[in-house]
């Protein structure tokens, strides 16, 4: 970030190279922080279909425990209980978007 930064703006003198490597610093602590949210709505999604299909969260990984996630997060949104198991049109889109910040879950 701000090696970048700071050498992309070089030509301007030292002001640039201060300048280049704070707005460099600000750019890749704001990507960290973006990759960690991902991170953790992934693990939280992962773990809500683990749930959902009965197992510990500690148990692996099954195929399908994403989409689950998705699935019941969507139930949740509409105000439904995550496991009920009864799909309505938009579960998946509602639960996607509410799962990635775009929602109320």
């Amino acid at each position: 970030g701000a090696a970048v930064g700071g050498g992309a703006l070089a030509v301007a003198g030292p002001v640039g190279v201060a300048a280049g490597m704070v707005a460099g610093s600000s750019v890749g602590r704001a990507v960290s922080e973006s990759i960690s949210s991902a991170s953790t709505a992934l693990s939280s999604t992962v773990a809500k279909g683990k749930e959902t299909r009965g197992a510990d969260t500690a148990e692996g990984y099954r195929l399908g425990d994403l989409s689950r996630g998705i699935l019941a997060a969507g139930r949740e949104a509409r105000g439904e209980s995550a496991s009920s198991g009864e799909y309505k049109f938009g579960d998946f889109s509602r639960g996607l978007f509410s799962r990635l910040g775009g929602g109320r879950s």
